[in-house]
C-alpha cells in the first residue's frame, strides 16, 4: 500500500512538472514568435519589409515636418495683439466648415486659458487630421496605441520652441446639424497632453525627459494642475468591486499589471515600483513621435491606475515652484518626487490612488472560524494518508 501511494504521488508530480515545462516552452514561443511584438506592431522580417517600413517612416516624417512648418509660419505671422502661443489648424475633411473649425479653435483656446496658459516659451500647435490618416500612421509606427486619437511630436534640436499635437478628427454623426461643443471640450484637454506641460514648465531636464519617454508619457497625458476643491468622490466611481459592475471590475483587475494592482490596493512598494525609472536598453533609439488614446478606461494598459492625471496631481500638491524644480531635476526621479512631495513617492502615490478608484482587497483574509475549519480538514487528511501508509498489505 505504501509503495502504491509513493508511485501515485510520483506520477502526479511528474505530470505537474511536465505541464509546467510545456507552459514555459509555449509561453516563450508565444512571446518570441516572428510577426508579433508587445508594442502592437508586427515585427519586420524580410529585408524588403524593413525597407518598406523605413520608407513609410520617412514619408510620415515628411508629412509631420510640413505640418510643423505650417504651425511655425502661423506663429511668426500672428497678430501682435494675440496673447497666446497656441495655434489650431484643421486639415480633416469633415471639420473644414466654418462652424466646425470655429468650435474646435474656441474649445482649444478656452481649455488653454483654463490651464492658466497664455504666452509660453514653448508654443503648442494642434493639428486635426483625418481619422484614416491617423490609423495609417499607426500601421507603420510602434507608438503605443492600436488606434491613437492623438500623436505628440515634442520639441527637438530643429524646432526647440514648438510642441505638436496631431489629433485624429472626432467622429461627427451624419445626422448632426451642429457640433456638440460640450463633448468636444471633454476631449480637448487630453489632446494637449504633454505639450501643455512643456508650455507651462518648459523643456524637462534630461532625467525627467528620459523617464517620461520610457513610459510613453503615461503620467503626463492629462494636464490638471489648476487648484480645486478636495476630491470627495473617486475619479472612476464605476471601478468598484461592489455593485452591478463588480464582474467587470475583477476582469479589469485580472488584466492589469501586478504593480498597478498593488498600487491601487494601497501598497507603497508596488507604487514605488510602478513609478520607478528603468534603465534604457543599450542601442535603443528614442522615438520621435508618440501616440496615445484618450480613452482613460483602458486600465489594462496603465502602469498606474489613473496615471494620466498623476503629474497634474503632483503639481497641485507641491505648487508651481517645487514642481518646476522636480521638472528640471538632476536627481533620480523617485528621489526627486520624494523631495518635491516631502514624503516617500510610493506612499504618496498609494494614498492618491484612493481618489482614483475603490481599492481591491488582495490576498486571503479568512475569518478565525474558517481558519480553524481549514486546519482541522488538513490534519484529518494528513492523518488518513499517514494511517494508510502505515498499514502493511498481507499476502
Amino acid at each position: 500500500m505504501a509503495r502504491r501511494l509513493i508511485f501515485t504521488l510520483a506520477g502526479v508530480t511528474a505530470a505537474l512538472l511536465a505541464l509546467i515545462a510545456y507552459s514555459v516552452v509555449v509561453g516563450k514561443y508565444m512571446i518570441r514568435r516572428p510577426g508579433w511584438s508587445p508594442g502592437g506592431r508586427a515585427q519586420v522580417g524580410s529585408r524588403a519589409a524593413k525597407v518598406e517600413f523605413h520608407l513609410n517612416d520617412a514619408e510620415i516624417r515628411l508629412q509631420v515636418m510640413r505640418l510643423r512648418q505650417a504651425i511655425e509660419d502661423s506663429l511668426r505671422t500672428r497678430a501682435a495683439t494675440d496673447t497666446t502661443t497656441l495655434v489650431v489648424a484643421v486639415k480633416a475633411e469633415g471639420w473644414r466648415s466654418k462652424e466646425a473649425t470655429e468650435a474646435m479653435r474656441r474649445s482649444m483656446q478656452e481649455e488653454w486659458a483654463a490651464l492658466g496658459l497664455s504666452v509660453t516659451k514653448v508654443a503648442v500647435g494642434v493639428v486635426v487630421i483625418d481619422r484614416q490618416t491617423a490609423r495609417s500612421w499607426a500601421h507603420y509606427l510602434a507608438v503605443g496605441a492600436d488606434d491613437p486619437s492623438v500623436y505628440y511630436v515634442l520639441p527637438d534640436s530643429l524646432t526647440p520652441g514648438t510642441c505638436l499635437a496631431i489629433v485624429s478628427a472626432p467622429f461627427i454623426p451624419a445626422a448632426a446639424n451642429v457640433i456638440d461643443v460640450g463633448r468636444l471640450r471633454e476631449n480637448v484637454r487630453p489632446w494637449l497632453g504633454p505639450c501643455a506641460y512643456y508650455a507651462r514648465f518648459g523643456i524637462p531636464g534630461p532625467r525627467v525627459a528620459r523617464w517620461l519617454t520610457q513610459r510613453n508619457f503615461d503620467l503626463a497625458l492629462y494636464p490638471d494642475w489648476v487648484e480645486r476643491g478636495p476630491d470627495t468622490l473617486p475619479l472612476f466611481p464605476g471601478l468598484s468591486p461592489r455593485g452591478e459592475s463588480r464582474g467587470w471590475y475583477w476582469d479589469v483587475i485580472y488584466f492589469m499589471s501586478p504593480d498597478a494592482v498593488g498600487c491601487l490596493a494601497g501598497r507603497a512598494t508596488a507604487c514605488r515600483e510602478a513609478l520607478r525609472e528603468r534603465p534604457t536598453l543599450p542601442g535603443r533609439e528614442e522615438p520621435w513621435i508618440f501616440g496615445q488614446s484618450t480613452n482613460s478606461w483602458r486600465f489594462a494598459h496603465q502602469r498606474v491606475t489613473g496615471g494620466d492625471r498623476f503629474l497634474g496631481a503632483v503639481a497641485r500638491e507641491v505648487g508651481t515652484r517645487r514642481f518646476q524644480e522636480f521638472w528640471h531635476t538632476t536627481l533620480p526621479v523617485d528621489s526627486a518626487l520624494t523631495v518635491a512631495l516631502k514624503a516617500p513617492a510610493g506612499a504618496w502615490a498609494a494614498k492618491w490612488e484612493r481618489t482614483v478608484a475603490e481599492p481591491p482587497r488582495l490576498g486571503p483574509a479568512p475569518s478565525l472560524g474558517e481558519l480553524l475549519v481549514a486546519v482541522a480538514l488538513m490534519l484529518f487528511a494528513v492523518g488518513v494518508v499517514a494511517r494508510g501508509a502505515a498499514r502493511r498489505e498481507v499476502v
